[in-house]
């Protein structure tokens, strides 16, 4: 029972903890997120459904709610310079402002495809992308745009530019494409053919990193060549939102429920941690404006921001790969199931899952590296799944829907 208490104390421990390292600058029900940009360090936007677009001036201490002059879904949002900023909506709306957000207006694509993600170079040269395959393009600050080939009717999701005539765009069944022409030409440079990639981030013209929601979970895929080849970590077993890399050496990634993770070292290795303030909801987009200063937000109207990068240590990071002998959960949150991997452990080892109140409803001797376990019976609530043996011990947070 002390073994069951203290577990408990633990997990409680280190949500407080995280959450020291998070302080919410906004939270209304009524509102949800999808994406923040910053301009500067002190300036930036966030957007989301039905209009919404909030505005800080003082690096995200607080926000102001501003009037982009639209109601439709904000989808994204870039910000090439001081005072200009452009944000794509539903369907295929795109407003931009050059005062700093006191006036927008209209320059809109000529497409009936709905636009998922934009980006710009600079503040002339952009590319807007979307269903069907659609990419578009600006070289007069959104005055005219122009179609591009992609090649593919998927629908397409992000875009990135790392240089002037070198791009990449993602989207729906893996889809990923390069251009070293400034759009004239893509070529496909797929990655995996189920889900969605959703983000897209590089720190060279060649180095880069895409995210998603793919039948493989929380994985970041990385290629130091353009796309040519890449590599793939799995971080986690919920899905990857967003990606910011604040240098080329740090990088972070969000995902759904609270989970951020942190590289050092150019994505050699990744850290975990989770936000701890609502973090079981959906967390939609993260922006770093340095190594430390960084922004979150998620559904139900929350703004999160940090200034200690996110609360890791370096020596916790730095050098350190996920451990092959891990305990993960996959899915999580869950319904039915669950099935939890226990990988390089050795045989015979005690798997037990604990609810907040110390009651303990699972306790089995594992066998096997993979064991499937049937939680529809747990109330909704959160647990702790601990793995037990010869100097060991092995604690997972296990989210019930």
């Amino acid at each position: 029972m002390k073994q069951i208490l203290f577990l408990i104390v633990l997990l409680f421990s280190i949500t407080a903890s995280r959450a020291q390292n998070w302080t919410v600058q906004n939270f209304d029900s009524s509102q949800y997120f999808n994406k923040v940009k910053f301009e500067s360090a002190l300036k930036g936007y966030a957007i989301g459904l039905y209009g919404l677009v909030m505005k800080t001036s003082d690096g995200g201490l607080s926000w102001n709610l501003i009037n982009a002059g639209t109601s439709n879904n904000c989808r994204a949002v870039a910000c090439p310079a001081v005072d200009t900023a452009y944000i794509c909506t539903s369907p295929h709306t795109i407003v931009k402002t050059t005062d700093g957000g006191s006036h927008w207006v209209a320059v809109n694509p000529s497409t009936t495809n709905l636009l998922n993600g934009m980006c710009f170079f600079n503040t002339s040269t952009g590319y807007a992308v979307g269903q069907n395959g659609a990419i578009l393009k600006t070289t007069n600050g959104g005055a005219s745009w122009s179609a591009q080939t992609s090649g593919t009717q998927v629908s397409l999701i992000s875009v990135y530019f790392p240089a002037r005539d070198t791009g990449y765009v993602s989207g729906e069944y893996g889809k990923f494409l390069r251009t070293t022409d400034g759009g004239a030409t893509w070529t496909d440079k797929s990655i995996v053919t189920d889900g969605y990639l959703r983000s897209i981030v590089f720190t060279s013209a060649l180095k880069g990193f895409v995210i998603g929601e793919l039948a493989s979970w929380g994985t970041i895929y990385s290629t130091a060549n353009g796309g040519t080849n890449w590599s793939a970590q799995n971080l986690t077993s919920n899905y990857l939102y967003d990606l910011c890399f604040p240098d080329a050496q740090t990088g972070y990634a969000i995902g759904g429920y609270g989970d951020v993770f942190k590289t050092v070292n150019g994505g050699g290795t990744w850290k975990s941690n989770v936000i701890g303030i609502g973090s079981y909801r959906q967390c939609n987009g993260i922006f770093f404006t340095d190594a430390d200063t960084g922004i979150v937000v998620a559904a139900y109207g929350t703004i999160m921001r940090t200034t200690n990068g996110a609360g890791f240590a370096p020596s916790a990071i730095a050098g350190k790969s996920p451990e092959s002998g891990d305990l993960q959960i996959v899915p999580n949150p869950a319904t039915d199931y669950i099935t939890i991997t226990t990988p390089g452990q050795p045989a015979g080892i005690t798997l037990s899952i604990v609810d907040m109140s110390g009651r303990e409803l699972l306790s089995q001797v594992v066998r096997e590296p993979a064991t499937r376990v049937y939680t529809g019976s747990f109330p909704g609530g959160v647990y702790a799944v601990r793995l037990t043996g010869p100097g060991m011990v092995k604690v997972a947070r296990l989210v019930k829907l």
